[in-house]
């Protein structure tokens, strides 16, 4: 069995990563409300957040 090492700071870029991507669907969902636009989100992460968060009801697209 080969083994692999996991580094503190590979744990901080996906944190971080995480971290921004999170602002970033926020602020699309600002954007929206602003513009009356509907969001269908695609990508498997953006569709969680939207599942997890009622706040992003009334602008995803049904």
């Amino acid at each position: 069995m080969r083994t692999r090492r996991v580094h503190t700071a590979y744990i901080k870029i996906v944190r971080s990563f995480v971290t921004l991507t999170y602002e970033l669907i926020k602020a699309m969902v600002e954007y929206a409300r602003e513009n009356g636009i509907k969001i269908l989100p695609l990508c498997p992460f953006a569709k969680g957040r939207f599942e997890r968060i009622s706040e992003y009801a009334d602008v995803l697209h049904q």
